[in-house]
């Protein structure tokens, strides 16, 4: 079960702080001639976002197609993926490199308290589960679940969240 996190932790915007947890499902439709193949929504089914994934690219925005970030692959080394606000293409966090490919470390600029921060994502053998920790040390709290279930019918990928969405 996921943590309350030990501080607040905004990214994007420091008014959209969610004080509960909170399930999310996103969904990644697999057809290559999608307009937006990923949607982030409610178990209501009510959508909230909307992004496209493309094999070097990722982009969620509004439902007004208003992008407002884009995780992209790095060419630094030590970084696998870079973070980036869309509205002016800042800089705003990496995915680090571990020694594990089960492991990954994102540095953001929490903009709470104005400094560099840390998650972990630890998955299973299978990258099937994975835990997202409040940072680095052993006694982080694990502030978020994704579990990935795949639904072959429908040819839809869907990705449970459950704890904090941080990218609000």
């Amino acid at each position: 079960m996921s943590q309350k996190p030990s501080s607040d932790i905004a990214v994007i915007d420091r008014t959209k702080i969610f004080r509960h947890s909170t399930e999310y499902i996103l969904e990644r439709k697999k057809r290559p001639f999608s307009k937006y193949n990923l949607k982030v929504k409610r178990f209501n089914g009510i959508k909230h976002y909307k992004g496209i994934c493309e094999k070097d690219k990722h982009v969620i925005g509004t439902l007004d197609e208003k992008p407002i970030f884009c995780i992209k692959d790095s060419f630094k080394e030590g970084t696998r993926k870079d973070i980036y606000l869309s509205k002016n293409n800042e800089l705003i966090g990496s995915i680090k490199c571990c020694p594990s490919i089960r492991k990954y470390i994102i540095e953001y600029t929490n903009l709470i308290t104005e400094s560099k921060e840390y998650l972990v994502m630890k998955s299973d053998r299978r990258v099937v589960v994975c835990g997202i920790y409040q940072g680095i040390g052993p006694n982080a709290p694990l502030i978020a679940h994704i579990i990935e279930i795949n639904v072959n019918p429908a040819n839809v990928l869907f990705i449970f969240l459950q704890g904090l969405i941080l990218y609000l």
